[in-house]
């Protein structure tokens, strides 16, 4: 570990703000430490597809999001280690393997009306290139 923050700073102490807001329209990126309610985690659970399992975290703080603001802080809250077989190494595989999973992140940011659909569309498409073909030729 090198105790430095993963991910853009935010120029500021905090701010108030929602995952999609903050992650596609300021482009804000890295390693934060989600906190919510529980009463959003009972209301937004993780879907459940047969044969599947993994879901991006981000379906469930999208959705949180068209309900409610986030503070963020620019500060670091946790100490943590990568590993070469983790999730963020094998983001991309794990998607492969759970397609329903990774289209419906993107079917539902194509649907939030605050993004530019175009934009949304390529990368849904990118990715949809990315996972399905895998599937197709039994790759996974």
């Amino acid at each position: 570990t090198t105790g430095k923050i993963i991910g853009n700073s935010f120029n500021c102490k905090y701010f108030i703000s929602d995952h999609v807001e903050k992650t596609y329209i300021y482009n804000i990126k890295g390693d934060l430490a989600e906190v919510y309610e529980t009463k959003f985690l009972r209301q937004y659970r993780f879907p459940d597809f047969t044969g599947e399992n993994f879901c991006p975290e981000g379906l469930i703080w999208n959705r949180i999001a068209k309900e409610c603001k986030t503070i963020f802080f620019d500060e670091g809250v946790y100490i943590c280690k990568y590993l070469d077989d983790g999730l963020s190494a094998n983001s991309i595989l794990n998607r492969r393997r759970s397609p329903d999973y990774a289209m419906l992140v993107y079917k539902e940011l194509v649907q939030d009306k605050r993004l530019k659909p175009v934009l949304i569309s390529i990368i849904g498409a990118f990715h949809f290139l990315i996972i399905k073909p895998f599937l197709i030729i039994g790759g996974i």
